[in-house]
């Protein structure tokens, strides 16, 4: 089958493709990028957040209150409603592109640039669809977050912290994500007295835990993602060349685009963890 690179040069040099004009590269190959974009990302690949695919501009439902549940009694009338508490969340992802130039001599002369198209590709991707979710939880008012100091490098902190969303009736958070500091400053801790590194507690021995530059020290995230918010797909990476798109610096153009953004479904499954409320 085509590899990206190898499709490059096709596209660009191949006596099977038109003198000019984008080429587009097939579903099955850019559908290899995104499923290393999908892995590389904290929030999808690391926290589990969950990928909804949308045709069109779509309204998803965010569920901000549960039902109530009742023990009922035969016979008797003690069930009463109880509707969830859910509001319209309007989606209508806008274009996230990245425009590589490519040189006549790159294309002819790299047999390796099938390999290093797909890691620069699904690492840039990865770490932008990682600022806008964070962004967007960061944002969320209705996200709760920590009333006390609850420092993300320490971990009593941590614990105080699940302590608190437990509190609110969440489960035990499935990931935590912190600044890359504060993360190496808890790995870090250790034993006053023993000097033996202290580690994850087993309450959260399943805890999943992660860092996103997204994040400045001092604050955190943690909860259950796949429940709590997702990625909408608009579309997927497509990725076409222009052929002579710079003709006077005798460069090609690799245009890669998708349509992708965070969206926040259930705020009562996640936490904002905070040194300074």
């Amino acid at each position: 089958g085509f590899t990206l690179g190898g499709f490059v040069r096709d596209a660009i040099v191949g006596s099977r493709k038109a003198a000019s004009g984008p080429a587009l590269v097939p579903t099955f190959v850019s559908g290899n990028v995104i499923d290393n974009v999908r892995q590389q990302t904290v929030l999808i690949g690391g926290a589990g957040a969950s990928t909804i695919i949308i045709d069109g501009p779509t309204n998803m439902a965010r569920i901000t209150q549960d039902p109530t549940v009742y023990q009922h009694t035969e016979a008797a009338e003690d069930i009463v409603e109880s509707d969830i508490l859910a509001t319209p969340v309007s989606l209508n992802p806008k274009l996230l592109a990245a425009l590589i130039p490519l040189t006549v001599e790159l294309v002819q002369d790299s047999p390796n640039l099938d390999a290093a198209l797909n890691a620069s590709l699904a690492g840039a991707f990865a770490v932008k669809l990682d600022q806008l979710g964070i962004a967007k939880l960061l944002a969320d008012t209705g996200i709760p977050k920590s009333l006390a100091t609850q420092d993300p490098a320490l971990w009593a902190k941590l614990l105080e912290a699940v302590g608190a969303a437990l509190g609110l009736n969440q489960a035990l958070p499935t990931a935590h994500i912190s600044a890359p500091a504060d993360l190496i400053a808890r790995a870090g801790q250790t034993a006053s007295t023993s000097g033996v590194w202290l580690g994850a507690p087993p309450l959260l021995s399943a805890m999943r835990e992660l860092h996103s530059t997204g994040l400045t020290a001092g604050t955190a995230l943690f909860g259950d993602f796949a429940a709590g918010c997702a990625v909408a797909m608009r579309q997927e990476l497509r990725v076409e060349v222009v052929r002579h798109a710079k003709p006077t610096s005798g460069s090609h153009l690799l245009v890669a685009h998708m349509r992708a953004d965070f969206v926040v479904l259930q705020p009562g499954r996640l936490f904002k963890q905070l040194k300074t409320v």
